[in-house]
């Protein structure tokens, strides 16, 4: 027997909301990062403490900016496509409603 899915009457709206709410704390962190950086640069100098200083900074900042993006990329790729699945799900109600 096969089972009823049904969309729930806010699914969509859950999506719009949630997803770009969490893209937009992860953009405030991106900014931080950015400063952080650009701070790092300017703070430690070009002598060779400040060149040393760099070494160990510069890479793990980098990867830090780079897995904020890609969270970010992944969120919203995820908020839209709940988007879509609830239009489907909602599709699928209304086309098993006119069946009947």
């Amino acid at each position: 027997m096969a089972e009823k899915l049904t969309a729930l009457s806010d699914l969509k709206a859950t999506f719009a909301k949630n997803f770009p709410l969490m893209t937009q704390k992860l953009d405030e962190m991106q900014e931080k990062v950015t400063w952080v950086s650009q701070n790092n640069d300017k703070a430690a100098g070009d002598d060779d403490l400040g060149k040393q200083y760099k070494s160990q900074v510069t890479a793990p900042t980098k990867n830090l900016s780079d897995l904020i993006q890609q969270l970010n990329t992944t969120l919203q790729s995820a908020g839209q496509e709940g988007q879509n699945t609830s239009d489907v799900l909602n599709k699928g109600d209304q086309d098993a409603k006119d069946q009947v």
